[in-house]
């Protein structure tokens, strides 16, 4: 950009006028009249300027007022005058017009005959509302001027205003309260107006802007005509229309969404509820104490024997006595029983005469017997039971048969049979548990709470069974089967997923299985690895019993998983799935998983050739032998002798393998089959897997669909992120 042409201070007064006249630019015109009115202190020379800007046509009263308007204060009196006739002229623009006349309000005398000419010339032609408008105005320009704020106050009490919406007439200042109260306008320069279009204006300019003052005009303007909006909100309405734009969603959206339990709107990050209610935590359980909503269950040992206390918010406290257990620990018990050997080795000392023989012999003989009974009796006397355990078994018998159908009673339920894992015993709450389960599949219809209760039953069942000797895995199998068969919705699933995740139900190694079933079963429900990405999505806890997968890993068990029955890799060898092993082979399955997690395949080959390379499995990184990761097709395979001086070497391309015994040509043969069929089919196949069955989607997600209660949009969405826009394509 070219440096702006300094004006030579030289120039004579009326070649500046005349430059100024001639300007064809507003840029160099608005320098000319800026160093006209900087050289006039004179009022001579301010009223020759003036006249002769006057005197210019078409414009000379606008140029004339301009050069009055940029004169510092006070403006020489000798243009005083003048400039007052020109206020006159209505085809001025009214902003230079008061600015000239706030100018000569400034140095007048404040009394009615210097005053009234001014304001009666910027006032002329006008209604007496318009006047008093403009007199408001002429006030914002003016310092100090009693006479004018007179003449506002007395005009106030006599202009009626009539309100736009409901015609009713008010003074000034009541029309002002009454447009905002009930109408929610404010009244800007003389006329009502809707505020949200300027809100809405500093919104849009604030999108394109990253800081600095733009982004601050919107917060002040929604502080401004509407204090009950939040911060949140006017950074809600910012960041909704930058998001179209790639900006990221700020994170201090998704924290409060994430406090409210509720998500984000795609479209105008408003929060929506989170369609899944969160699962209630399990009770509190220690010390021999259960407790939780009131209601509390505590295992008390005392020298007579052991109780239990039972507090309800009903029925207050109420001790019972501990079913299918002995009362007495065997301590208290062996103190009981040789309680009369030991008193009578007291009496012997004491009341035995001497011809009998010594006394205190008698007493060693009563003492050693009653020491003798009480570790018999100690010993050969089982334990009590572990009081927290003692605790759930009195909760199962003593307060779960008497809760109903309410929301709390479904919600005390689910909490004690999370609290239950892995405590008490299974048989004394078989039937009140199934009671639970039945009930809990019933009341499953109605949605809410009861869908965590239906989940931690059937988990606690699952639990309860596996102690007993059944398959844990294959058992909570069972309880994600009507998920994926479409019989249960997904708030069910994500129930059952947090407390599998939260509560320990699983070791790492039955995990790991265990997510190969599921993957298993979801591929059998017609989720193809797109899909199950997808749903995924909104199910945070699911995904992490799924193994947290990524979409190439999915890919590529979609396609081991859908050539299992079609012979896919007959040419390279005989094989077995993880699906398969996870099924019939769970040991083997868990430890192939612990060594290899994203294993595909375990390859059978000779025993002789495991006992060298150990075990042979499939993955998407290659086929790994004895540690080693083979996983270049066009490489060259030959065993040879090994350096080391003795054993040999299998070479498959880069990688070298030591070998204690020589491995046979077949088996070498097969391990270089493998590597190509990885290559060449599994990786081209999963390359390609990239079906979507968007119907089978919706079906699984169209429970969590919500509708924003801002912009009315469908939604899915989870707590603390960013939803998808209903239907998902």
């Amino acid at each position: 950009m070219p440096p702006t042409p300094q004006i030579d201070p030289t120039l004579p007064l009326d070649e500046l006028v005349r430059r100024a006249a001639a300007a064809g630019r507003r840029g160099e015109q608005v320098r000319l009249l800026d160093a006209l009115a900087a050289r006039t202190r004179q009022g001579y020379d301010a009223m020759r300027v003036f006249q002769a800007l006057a005197a210019v046509r078409p414009n000379g009263s606008r140029l004339a007022l301009e050069y009055v308007a940029r004169m510092p204060d006070p403006i020489p009196p000798a243009i005083l005058l003048f400039a007052a006739q020109a206020l006159q002229d209505r085809s001025n623009p009214v902003g230079m017009r008061l600015t000239v006349a706030g100018k000569l309000l400034a140095a007048l005398p404040d009394t009615d005959a210097a005053v009234g000419p001014v304001v009666r010339a910027v006032t002329a032609g006008l209604s007496r509302s318009r006047t008093l408008q403009r007199m408001i105005e002429l006030q914002s320009r003016v310092d100090r001027c009693g006479t004018l704020d007179r003449m506002v106050a007395a005009s106030e009490q006599k202009v009626w205003l009539r309100c736009p919406k409901c015609r009713r007439q008010y003074l000034r200042p009541a029309f002002i309260r009454h447009l905002w109260d009930e109408h929610r306008l404010i009244f800007d320069r003389g006329t009502a107006v809707d505020p949200k279009p300027a809100v809405e204006q500093a919104v849009t300019g604030a999108v394109a802007a990253t800081d600095g003052p733009a982004t601050d005009q919107p917060f002040d303007e929604s502080a401004r005509y509407f204090p009950q909006s939040t911060p949140e909100q006017v950074l809600q309405a910012v960041a909704s229309r930058q998001m179209a734009s790639g900006h990221p969603v700020p994170d201090s959206l998704t924290r409060a969404a994430a406090d409210q339990n509720a998500g984000l709107c795609p479209s105008c990050l408003n929060p929506v509820p989170d369609p899944i209610p969160p699962v209630p935590p399990p009770l509190a359980v220690g010390g021999g104490r259960l407790s939780g909503d009131g209601y509390a269950v505590e295992v008390i040992d005392k020298p007579t024997g052991r109780t239990v206390r039972v507090t309800t918010p009903k029925e207050g406290e109420e001790d019972v006595p501990p079913a299918f257990t002995r009362r007495f620990d065997p301590r208290a018990f062996g103190m009981l029983v040789a309680a009369p050997l030991l008193l009578a080795a007291v009496v012997a000392v004491g009341v035995l005469p001497q011809r009998f023989g010594p006394p205190v012999l008698y007493a060693l003989l009563a003492g050693f017997a009653g020491w003798v009974v009480y570790l018999i009796a100690r010993y050969a006397r089982p334990p009590l039971p572990n009081p927290d355990a003692t605790a759930v078994d009195a909760a199962w018998r003593e307060i779960a048969p008497r809760r109903g159908a309410k929301k709390s009673a479904a919600r005390w339920l689910t909490r004690l049979c999370r609290a239950s894992i892995g405590r008490g015993d299974p048989t004394r709450r078989a039937r009140e548990l199934y009671e639970v389960v039945e009930n809990a599949a019933v009341w499953a219809d109605k949605g809410g709470v009861y869908l965590p209760l239906f989940a931690a039953a059937r988990l606690l069942q699952v639990c309860d069974n596996s102690d007993m000797g059944r398959d844990r895995v294959s058992g909570l199998l069972d309880v994600f089967d009507p998920f994926f068969l479409g019989e249960l919705p997904a708030a069910y699933a994500e129930a059952a997923a947090e407390i599998v995740t939260t509560d320990a139900v699983l070791t790492p190694a039955d995990a790991r299985r265990f997510a190969a079933l599921l993957t298993s079963l979801a591929f059998d429900a017609s989720l193809t690895p797109h899909d199950l990405i997808r749903v995924l999505r909104f199910l945070p806890y699911l995904r992490v019993l799924f193994g947290t997968p990524t979409a190439d890993g999915l890919k590529a068990a979609y396609v081991i998983w859908r050539g299992r029955r079609s012979d896919l890799w007959a040419e390279a060898g005989h094989a077995t799935t993880i699906f398969d092993l996870a099924r019939t082979a769970p040991g083997a399955c868990r430890r192939l998983l612990t060594a290899h997690p994203d294993a595909l395949l375990r390859i059978d080959l000779p025993d002789a050739a495991v006992r060298e390379l150990g075990e042979v499995v499939l993955t998407p990184r290659g086929v790994i032998a004895a540690d080693k990761v083979l996983a270049e097709p066009g490489g060259e395979a030959e065993v040879v002798r090994s350096p080391r001086g003795s054993g040999w070497m299998l070479a498959l391309g880069a990688q070298r393998i030591n070998l204690d015994r020589k491995l046979d040509w077949n088996t070498v043969d097969t391990l270089v089959r493998w590597i190509r069929f990885r290559s060449d089919k599994l990786l081209p196949q999963a390359e390609a897997a990239d079906r979507v069955n968007a119907d089978r989607v919706r079906q699984v997600l169209a429970p969590l669909v919500r509708t924003c209660p801002l912009c009315h949009a469908e939604c899915v969405c989870r707590s603390g992120r960013v939803g998808e826009p209903w239907p998902i394509t």
